[in-house]
């Protein structure tokens, strides 16, 4: 039973994160060269997993994880099948919504399987190697394979994805969780607004909100900050080693035995340092990578060890994280017409060296 909940939730993970990167070399094709459509393409997958996260974790908690893991295989194989037959906008952006709608059922019901293992720092931490795997590998495998056919990325992740759908059709019902989470219905915005501020927690979605926030404007600016130091095949070398830092720390940091608020800060702290280091050279992109790797790490595991109700805590804190992606990136551009990228990222820098000072003292009993 363990064994096939994290083969199923290793290979889904994989299959989402490449499959929903694998769209962004070839964001001018499937626009058609229209700048407003490629960003409706782009934002739509994170719209749709904002707009769902919160909702899949009160769901996990009622249904079961393994039902929303299996709802995410579906979603997922959809997605991709329509990308793969349509050319129309509309059908392209319904597809990208549900590709969000897939990543939104899987995490919060992901975390929570997890974080009920004995090993469960180290399958956390195997679980965002895969993640970022899967962001490098989409983005990778989409770019080369564009030269035969503009879709043959999508195509291959589509087809890997139906492995784990295959797999989560094997996870049992979890009936006697369904029986309890019906009894309790009633409660269930009370119990959410009360995970949401409970002494300790909000400190902890801040932190979660700008570590990823953060991470995701200095990357939406970069190119532009760098256009005229180096070129695009270079900087698209740096870049992949943040996927390639968050790897590293990710299982190297899985196998240690660390307080969890202390991994937590120290990752905050590297991605900062990361962060300013960009402004001198860019592979302070590796060490943003590494910072955010061990910060999600030491978040999840003590987030998810905190309460009973772990589908709708992992659904908030994933909320926050993806709030936090789209915000700040936006944020970000609007300051742009005001101030300078290099102040920008500074700023950023900044930003998460704050997070680093905030209370998380209630992930060291966890």
């Amino acid at each position: 039973m363990v064994l096939l909940q994290r083969l199923s939730l290793y290979t889904l993970v994989f299959a989402i994160m490449a499959l929903s990167n694998a769209a962004i070399p070839i964001l001018p094709e499937l626009s058609r060269g229209e700048s407003i459509a490629a960003s409706l393409i782009f934002s739509a997958y994170f719209t749709g997993a904002l707009i769902a996260m919160l909702p899949s974790g009160i769901l996990a908690d009622r249904c079961g994880n393994n039902t929303l893991i299996r709802t995410a295989a579906v979603l997922t194989l959809t997605a991709g099948i329509i990308l793969t037959l349509s050319n129309n906008l509309w059908m392209i952006l319904l597809a990208r919504f549900t590709e969000g709608f897939g990543a939104a059922a899987f995490f919060p019901a992901a975390f929570a399987i997890l974080a009920e293992f004995e090993k469960k720092e180290q399958c956390i931490g195997e679980l965002n190697f895969l993640l970022n795997l899967g962001l490098g590998g989409g983005v990778f495998v989409a770019g080369i394979s564009a030269e035969t056919s503009i879709k043959n990325g999508i195509v291959i992740f589509t087809v890997i994805s139906i492995i784990p759908l295959l797999l989560t059709w094997k996870l049992p019902e979890e009936r006697e969780k369904r029986d309890r989470a019906e009894k309790r219905s009633r409660g269930e915005v009370r119990r959410t607004v009360e995970l949401l501020t409970r002494p300790g927690l909000p400190s902890v979605w801040v932190a979660a909100f700008i570590l990823f926030g953060a991470t995701g404007a200095i990357i939406s600016i970069y190119p532009e900050y760098a256009a005229e130091e180096i070129g695009k095949n270079e900087l698209g070398i740096y870049l992949s080693t943040l996927y390639i830092g968050a790897m590293i720390t990710s299982i190297i940091g899985g196998h240690l035995k660390i307080e969890h608020e202390r991994v937590t800060r120290r990752g905050i702290l590297i991605a900062g340092i990361g962060a300013l280091t960009t402004i001198l050279h860019p592979i302070g992109f590796a060490l943003i990578g590494a910072g955010t790797g061990l910060g999600l790490l030491g978040l999840v595991s003590g987030v998810a060890n905190l309460t009973t109700e772990r589908g709708t805590t992992m659904g908030i804190f994933n909320t926050c994280t993806y709030t936090g992606l789209a915000a700040l990136p936006i944020l970000s551009g609007i300051a742009l017409s005001i101030t300078s990228e290099e102040s920008i990222i500074i700023a950023n820098g900044i930003l998460l060296f704050t997070a680093a000072t905030l209370p998380l003292k209630i992930l060291k009993g966890a």
